[in-house]
């Protein structure tokens, strides 16, 4: 699995382009992606994401302007032999690309400055009983920590969904991504490194790589984003 980085610093949307001009440097799907939003500000990211995606296949030996790209029934974009996915959040965006050519799914998270009680809330409408529970169990011992968990939890979820391209068809608390202490240990350290582990959902072995902060500030390399952001990347467990 390899994973893209990128941000709207490092891309940044030109002021002066023309919509012609954005479907020329990012062809049409992820072009009118960008164009059906009405203001510049509004482009930035979606931009940003197309950018990134445009790199990431290139590194790839592929070519986004020259590549016959499919909407599965699903919904899920995809380009034969090169699975992928994208996310973006922020300021900034990602693309993971499968090595084993099976589906993959990916998010990102801004860690956004809400009441814990807010996230609380939310974790109790979609997560499962026992992610719920251990949410608070962390909250009332460590909020900061607590935070963190959530943004991971929630975005482990949207990568699976993400993955099977069963999207919000698929209720977030119908099912229960891996967990384990070791996991919450690396959070709390804020380790500069990725966690792996993996678990079983509806009878299938799948991994979960989560991206930290520390490890995410350091591969976009920018002194220009001051927000936090967590990762988790899904796919077939080999």
């Amino acid at each position: 699995m390899k994973i893209y980085l990128g941000t709207i610093h490092k891309y940044p949307y030109p002021e002066d382009m023309s919509d012609e001009e954005v479907i020329k440097l990012l062809g049409e799907w992820r072009g009118q992606n960008v164009l059906k939003r009405k203001t510049k500000s509004a482009r930035a990211l979606p931009f940003c994401a197309g950018m990134t995606l445009k790199d990431a296949l290139w590194q790839n030996r592929v070519d986004l302007l020259n590549v016959e790209l499919s909407i599965g029934g699903d919904g899920k974009p995809f380009i034969k032999d090169i699975p992928f996915n994208l996310s973006h959040s922020g300021e900034v965006s990602l693309v993971a690309v499968s090595d084993a050519k099976t589906p993959i799914g990916c998010d990102i998270q801004a860690i956004l400055k809400k009441p814990v009680q807010t996230n609380l809330k939310i974790a109790e409408r979609f997560f499962s009983v026992n992610e719920y529970e251990k949410m608070q169990e962390i909250i009332h011992e460590n909020e900061e920590l607590g935070k963190k968990l959530f943004y991971l939890i929630f975005s482990a979820k949207e990568a699976y969904i993400k993955y099977t391209g069963e999207g919000l068809r698929r209720g977030l608390e119908s099912f229960e991504v891996p967990m384990s202490d070791e996991l919450i240990s690396c959070i709390e350290k804020n380790v500069a490194i990725s966690y792996e582990i993996e678990g079983c959902i509806d009878g299938e072995n799948l991994r979960f790589t989560y991206l930290f902060p520390t490890y995410i500030k350091e591969m976009i390399d920018s002194n220009k984003i001051e927000t936090e952001y967590v990762s988790v990347i899904c796919e077939k467990s080999e």
